[in-house]
Formats: C-alpha cells, structure tokens, sequence
C-alpha cells in the first residue's frame, strides 16, 4: 500500500486522516464499522451466496467468511438459481423457439450490454465490443496490433501478469519466429517490494523503447492490486514508437 497513489495520496495516508478526524487509528474497530457505515454499496451483501467457514472443518458451526478473492471466481448472486431455472425450464418447454422469447434467451445480450459497459469504460457504445473470454481476445488483439520487426520484437509485461496474458504473447513472439527469452521483457518489483514504481517502468521504456513493439500492462495488476499510472507510460511509451495495450480486467468497474 505504501507506493500505490490515489489522487497523488496513499491510501495508508488518506485512511489515518479519516481515522483521526473521528479521533481513532485505522485499525480500530470503531473506525471500521464508520467506514462500512458509509458505504453506498453495503446493502448489496445480502444479495450474494456467503460462504461460511470454520477453521476446524469439522465443526458445525461456522461464521460467514470475508471474501477478497476479487481477481478469481467470486460470490454467487442469490438470484442466479432462480435465473438458469427459468432459462433451462424455458429451453425444456419450448426447445428452439426459446430464441423468441428475448427476456429468456437474448441473442442480441451483447448490444444491449453495449451501452453500460461503455460508461465503465469511457468510451461510446459503437466503440465497445462483448464478446468471448479475455484471453481469446487478447490474443486476437495481438494478432492485429503486435507487429514485429528484426529490431523492434519485445513485448513489455509484468513478470506477475495473468498467467494466460504470458503465455499468449510467449506463443506470438514464437509463432512470428522470434526467441521468447529474448523478446519478452518482464517487470518484476525492487527486492523487498510487491509493487512496481513507475519510475522503473519508465526507465525501461526509454532504455529498451526502440526494441519494444507492445507495452502489454495491467490497469489494475490482479495480484497486488495496484493501479498503475497508464497516462503516464502510454505517452513515455508512444514517444518511443512503441504500441500500447492495457489489460482492464480488474480495473473496470473499480477505476
């Protein structure tokens, strides 16, 4: 938490002043229950599947559990049972007809998803496009946009990126003929540290731009969570002529 910036503030910075607004530390219960107090969002627990869970398995009684697994499977809605029930009772009573019945079964779902997913993403609904899964998409995004020369073959990831995100630009520098242990560049954070400074992610830019074909980063990185500055390296990045892709996935909705 220490070097992710909010508004040029930390969040450890930002918490200790609301704490001590309300004369309390951040660590105190009773600054917590102010800050869930808070919470525009808080009602919406109730609608989602919480595990309970115990630390001997055994037992019977258990508490429900804190879930911060953001970047894995999720909570199940509790609505989601009563949602497939209705689609596999329709799909059972009507068979194919069930395309008909668009509040079932929704070919078009995609373009009338379109214009809400553009304002999390700020963009307009023609520019937007749902479809397959992230990985599928990426590597159809790298066939058009990672375009490879004798001088200019590396692609720029963090070394703790999406497994899949390594493994589909690992398979088109292969595929395009170049060495993956030459033309993968992988950010890894100082010794001691989790989170990368931007500062380091600038200086590889600049030392390595001209060889560099595709900056491949994460809004938000799925494994620390940090936010990292995409204004900043995109324009450090095109600068160098380099071609410029951020991995969303867990920034949308969040940033």
């Amino acid at each position: 938490m220490n070097g992710i910036c909010t508004n040029g503030q930390r969040p450890r910075d930002i918490l200790t002043k609301l704490a001590a607004e309300h004369g309390l530390k951040p660590l105190d219960d009773k600054f917590h229950e102010i800050l869930d107090g808070k919470d525009p969002l808080s009602h919406l627990r109730k609608e989602f599947c919480i595990p309970k869970v115990s630390i001997n398995i055994d037992e019977q009684d258990r508490e429900s559990c804190l879930d911060f697994c953001s970047h894995s499977l999720g909570l199940q809605p509790k609505r989601t049972k009563e949602f497939v029930n209705k689609v596999l009772t329709e799909w059972a009573d009507r068979g194919s007809m069930t395309y008909r019945y668009p509040d079932v079964i929704n070919i078009f779902s995609d373009v009338s998803l379109a214009k809400g997913v553009a304002e999390l993403v700020g963009a307009y609904s023609d520019e937007v496009a749902l479809m397959n899964t992230l990985t599928v998409n990426l590597n159809l995004l790298l066939t058009s946009f990672y375009s490879p020369t004798k001088s200019r073959n590396k692609i720029l990831l963090e070394g703790s990126t999406f497994p899949t995100n390594y493994f589909s630009c690992a398979s088109h520098i292969k595929q395009r003929g170049f060495n993956v242990k030459d033309s993968l560049l992988l950010l890894e954070p100082r010794k001691g540290e989790l989170i990368l400074h931007t500062s380091d992610i600038l200086d590889v830019i600049n030392d390595e731009g001209e060889s560099i074909a595709l900056v491949l980063l994460s809004g938000v990185q799925y494994l620390t969570g940090q936010l990292l500055d995409m204004k900043t390296i995109t324009d450090v990045a095109h600068a160098k002529g380099c071609m410029v892709g951020f991995d969303l996935a867990q920034a949308i909705g969040s940033v």
